[in-house]
């Protein structure tokens, strides 16, 4: 490929001397303009000081003169006021206004005089003057002018000195240039020579330095060369990467939705033969269980996606995503099921969630290691006089009494090849320190229970507990999966069957949809996802964008803990979309 390089008619060396002169310039412009403005406020201070002063003293000295008729010190004491430059106009008279000296131009006939009283108040004559600043600033100005033409004066020498002081460095560079123009012109060889490069004899040291400087440039670029091509394939490798982990998080999210419509309908439904509904609640097992694989490989770390610090948990959310981690390592080795009661939704504790799922995980791991022909584990999460509790219940060969008292001591361990006692005892520990505690109970040949007993704590500002409906009030649902409208409208429909409500719902499947439809009516309900494909803006930035905040509820599988943070930030309420089927619906007056 051929570079044609135009001519510049402008050298550098004159390009930086117009500019530093340029700032120099401007410099001193500046340094004049301060300098001014401050003389002149200085000035006029001054001026309008020593005008009062001679507007007070002057009458003061006249009255004297004038009550012994000495007209000479009145006329020199004018002339002398003329020499200040600080009026164009002054004039004196008797009590007759009569003039008795004076200077400027004025009209006796249209001026405003002032009388000269003495102590007694008797006017003894008048006094008129005109202040001028004009005048009395000219020489500061002439002054200022002249000091300017010096200023430029100065400044064209010093740009000149610039000038030719760059112009002679800069033909000394232009000769560095020359030398690696020469030297460049070699590089496409280096192709051809495989990346072999000779120094060329230098005549000048400035020569030398430049071909080895070269040199070493060359090695760099077949270095880079090679780091670059390692970079691309690892980029492409990343990217390839991060596209399966959206992937992955795409069709979780995908599978979510139909998963509430099921469990929706498990839960309002009576009409299918109890087998039926026990296969059916299978299959929603195992496609919870598939949603959670696909996040697993979006996630290097099952726990990243909890908190390691207090904070208050949903104990079902998080029991829930534990078994179906479970479920995925065990296989059909052993059958695992989550029991929760009706309204496990409520339960929260203020507790640390990565801790807890640790503790869960250890005690299935022992459950599955003391299962015998009976391979089931439950789970069951119940409120309990005000406390959370966790159960989970193996049907193994159980724990004889004399080792039951000794199970969480520091090391020992029960029946484990390779068991060093510290599972179960950090298990105990942990609980603890959270003002619970840990029981266990078994029976030989029947198996174990662990029963795990948790504060309860206040939900968060983001949990749903209920769904206020007002009368007459719209219900708009956004959502980009057709399951998830007929989960609401499946839920709204039979509420107003059963209580007779007047409810409008109206479906949106895009943002655009609903930015178009969008009016002022405050008696709206907005429940909104998060994630919508080929949108870049997700549900909290619709409801940001909207400023329907207060109106809104954000129902959603995406439970991070940026999720939760921004709902908090921004007091938006959230609401999980698989516990969308439990939450229940109620009637408000308005108040």
């Amino acid at each position: 490929m051929a570079i044609t390089m135009q001519t510049q008619h402008t050298s550098l060396g004159d390009q930086i001397a117009e500019k530093i002169s340029t700032w120099i310039f401007i410099l001193i412009g500046l340094v004049i303009a301060v300098i001014s403005a401050i003389a002149l406020l200085l000035c006029h201070q001054f001026f309008n000081k020593q005008t009062q002063i001679w507007n007070t003293i002057t009458p003061q000295q006249t009255v004297s003169s004038l009550t012994d008729s000495d007209y000479f010190s009145i006329k020199r004491d004018i002339e002398f006021l003329r020499s200040t430059g600080l009026f164009s106009s002054f004039l004196i008279t008797d009590n007759k206004k009569k003039v008795i000296a004076e200077f400027g131009n004025h009209n006796l006939s249209t001026i405003q005089l002032i009388p000269i009283q003495d102590g007694a108040r008797k006017t003894w004559g008048y006094y008129y003057f005109q202040p001028d600043f004009y005048q009395f600033i000219a020489p500061y100005i002439i002054a200022l002018g002249i000091f300017s033409a010096v200023v430029l004066l100065v400044y064209f020498f010093i740009r000149w000195r610039i000038r030719h002081t760059l112009a002679s460095e800069f033909s000394k560079f232009n000769l560095f240039l020359s030398e690696i123009e020469n030297i460049t012109r070699q590089l496409p060889e280096i192709c051809k020579n495989n990346g072999e490069f000779k120094i060329i004899s230098g005549k000048t040291s400035e020569q030398i330095i430049i071909n080895e400087a070269i040199s070493r440039l060359v090695a760099e670029i077949i270095k880079t060369n090679h780091a670059l091509r390692e970079a691309i394939t690892h980029s492409e490798q990343k990217r390839f990467r991060e596209e399966l982990t959206q992937t992955a998080m795409h069709m979780a999210h995908d599978i979510a939705s139909p998963l509430a419509a099921f469990e929706m309908i498990l839960h309002s439904t009576n009409a299918l033969p109890e087998k039926m509904r026990i296969s059916i609640r299978q299959a929603v097992v195992k496609i919870r269980d598939i949603a959670h694989s696909f996040l697993q490989k979006a996630k290097k770390d099952f726990s990243n996606q909890f908190e390691n610090h207090l904070s208050e948990t949903m104990l079902q959310l998080l029991i829930n995503q534990v078994v179906s981690e479970k479920r995925l390592q065990y296989g059909d080795r052993v059958n695992i099921d989550f029991l929760p009661e009706e309204n496990a939704y409520k339960i929260f504790s203020f507790i640390k969630s990565i801790e807890l799922c640790r503790v869960l995980s250890n005690v299935i791991n022992n459950s599955v290691e003391a299962i015998c022909e009976n391979n089931q584990i439950s789970l069951f999460l119940q409120n309990i006089n005000n406390e959370a509790v966790i159960q989970i219940k193996d049907f193994g060969k159980g724990i004889p009494d004399n080792l039951l008292q000794h199970v969480g001591e520091l090391g020992k361990s029960f029946d484990k090849a390779n068991g060093i006692g510290v599972g179960l005892n950090h298990a105990i520990n942990t609980i603890n320190s959270w003002g619970g505690r840990l029981q266990i109970e078994s029976e030989i040949g029947q198996g174990t229970t662990v029963t795990i007993y948790l504060k309860q704590c206040s939900p968060p500002e983001w949990f749903v507990p209920e769904i206020n409906i007002y009368p007459n009030q719209t219900i708009v649902v956004i959502d980009d999966d057709q399951s998830i409208h007929e989960v609401w409208k499946t839920k709204i429909h039979g509420f107003c069957q059963e209580n007779g409500a007047a409810i409008q719902l109206v479906h949106f499947a895009s943002p655009d949809q609903l930015i178009n439809w969008k009016n002022n009516a405050e008696n709206v309900l907005y429940f909104c996802d998060y994630e919508f494909i080929g949108y870049d803006d997700n549900g909290l930035d619709l409801i940001q964008k909207l400023n329907i905040s207060c109106m809104s509820t954000l129902v959603t599988s995406y439970l991070t803990s940026d999720v939760i943070r921004r709902c908090e930030v921004e007091e938006i309420k959230l609401l999980p979309k698989n516990i969308v089927h439990a939450v229940p619906l109620f009637i408000r007056d308005i108040r």
